[in-house]
């Protein structure tokens, strides 16, 4: 396998002073401990989609977003190490040998990964300074702690709680660097994501979408249902139209219930589905395999009698209670048969009241089994006031864009006046920074997301100085570089195209502008039909 350069999170895991806590043990229950601890590590590696990359005896090295691109790897990461802090060891912590304590360190950034090693020896590994780095945070950790770098404390602000530790000198580096310790003692902090998005720039450009919005919200306060897909790129701003107008209406006193897929719970059967449900009736922002005691207590004890023959697929999905035995009877498609009635039944049940509306976010990133049940569930509520909104990307496949009740809207890109409009928003009215506007637009290309990545990175880096909105540049902009954001975004789509395509996609961005077919050929060594495909 040829090596390659991904942008990732690091994550070193280590169980403190394995050694005395070991040390009135022998060989075979050391070995039997330490497996189990190193299993409970892999499996929260392996829950949210990272890759071991080395065991290390007591602790393991952990990649997320390689081999395949993740756009959401620092999260995966941080999700991962609060799974392996609330771990323990099953069985030895009343067995004379206590639970171990665990330091863990994370850094995201560019690295070499691919089959490294020599000899009778290889894995798939990473190297470059992301990975020395997290390393030395894991050894900076407290016992019991996660510490994480700047780097990857600004992927994950918005998701995941931290508090900043400040400023510390790295053994091996020339300036001391920012660090941020990951909350582990709050529940809270496990809600993945938690949806606490700040918001710094207004809505710019969607004036119209919002106004369309609008009249599909009339068709349904008229009596007819309709679903609207809101189709667009990766930060175009579905999320954040979304947000707004779901803000609005509820202001308004509008029932509106949210529910979002997560790219990390996609192999997990009906992740998405229970996401909806605990929406549905009422546990928003919670994570819904961490719901408190007294949440699944009040939820079993407030279950509707009407719709008492639909609690089983609930509490099955959210974790209430432990199913029963005519539950684990069924097969699994009686079970996805049960679980689509339970979902339509709450539906209907939030409907009595009036219009509402249902949103189903990043529906391209739901695990099979709930995009299954979507599809059924959708044309069954035909007859209901509920104005259902779906977002997606332009490469989503679903069955309802013939359906007499779905429109498709389309989100463009911004123009240049828009853009230049949120580039005066997010960084003021400066002389200093008027000059870089244009150059942030035009590398931003309509995409305001990219742009406000953009102006992060200045901020970071120190060429912007002051705060939202009133911002003055410190020096000259160099050679603007990708924010690693973005190149997340772009790998985890380079990494779905079929392999000719991506290596034409690697080689055009070799030659840069202008690109030809003929240049394409030379350098893949093919002849022009095959480049031209």
């Amino acid at each position: 396998m040829l090596t390659e350069n991904k942008h990732v999170s690091v994550l070193f895991a280590d169980v403190c002073d394995s050694t005395a806590l070991l040390q009135h043990s022998d060989p075979e229950e050391a070995r039997n401990y330490l497996g189990k601890a190193l299993n409970q590590l892999a499996e929260a590696v392996e829950t949210y989609g990272g890759t071991v990359s080395q065991l290390l005896g007591d602790g393991l090295v952990a990649l997320f977003g390689a081999p395949l691109a993740q756009e959401d790897h620092a999260l995966r990461a941080c999700l991962a190490a609060l799974k392996m802090q609330r771990a323990t060891v099953p069985g030895h912590d009343v067995q004379g040998v206590a639970s171990p304590t665990l330091r863990i360190g994370i850094n995201s950034g560019e690295v070499l990964v691919g089959v490294v090693g020599q000899y009778d020896w290889s894995h798939y590994g990473a190297d470059g300074k992301t990975i020395h780095l997290a390393s030395r945070l894991e050894k900076m950790a407290p016992p019991g702690g996660i510490l994480v770098s700047a780097a990857t404390q600004r992927l994950v602000a918005q998701q995941i709680e931290t508090r900043s530790v400040g400023t510390r000198q790295i053994r091996g580096l020339d300036e001391p660097i920012e660090l941020h310790e990951v909350v582990v003692e709050t529940e809270s902090s496990a809600a993945a994501p938690l949806t606490r998005k700040q918001r710094w720039a207004p809505l710019v450009g969607r004036e119209d979408s919002l106004r369309i919005l609008a009249g599909d919200l009339e068709v349904v306060r008229k009596g007819g249902m309709r679903t609207i897909g809101l189709c667009g790129d990766a930060g175009i701003g579905k999320s954040r139209l979304v947000a707004d107008w779901t803000a609005a209406l509820a202001s308004e006193g509008m029932d509106v219930c949210v529910s979002q897929a997560r790219g990390y719970a996609s192999t997990r059967a009906y992740s998405a589905a229970a996401d909806l449900i605990a929406s549905l009736v009422g546990l928003v922002q919670m994570n819904v395999t961490d719901v408190r005691q007294s949440a699944r207590q009040a939820l079993i004890e407030g279950w509707p009698a009407e719709g008492a023959e639909h609690l089983a697929a609930a509490s099955d999905l959210l974790g209430l209670a432990a199913p029963d035995q005519a539950w684990l009877a069924l097969n699994p498609v009686q079970r996805r048969r049960r679980i689509g009635e339970a979902l339509l039944w709450l539906v209907r049940r939030r409907a009595r009241s009036g219009p509402f509306v249902l949103v189903l976010e990043d529906v391209f990133l739901a695990d099979r089994e709930s995009r299954r049940l979507f599809e059924a569930l959708l044309p069954k509520l035909q007859e209901l006031p509920v104005l259902v909104c779906v977002s997606y990307r332009p490469d989503f496949e679903h069955q309802w864009r013939q359906a007499p009740w779905f429109v498709e809207r389309m989100i463009e890109p911004l123009h240049d006046g828009q853009m230049l409009r949120l580039a005066r928003a997010l960084l003021g009215d400066d002389p200093s920074v008027l000059g870089v506007m244009n150059e942030l637009v035009a590398r931003a290309d309509g995409n305001p997301f990219f742009l406000e990545q953009l102006v992060i990175t200045l901020i970071d880096d120190g060429s912007l100085e002051g705060t939202p909105g009133a911002y003055r540049l410190q020096r000259p902009l160099g050679e603007l570089r990708v924010p690693g954001s973005i190149a997340a975004v772009i790998g985890a789509r380079t990494d779905r195209l079929p392999e000719a395509a991506k290596s034409a996609l690697e080689a055009a961005a070799v030659l840069g502008d202008p690109i030809t077919r003929d240049l394409i050929a030379t350098m893949q060594a093919v002849d022009i039909a095959r480049a031209e495909e």
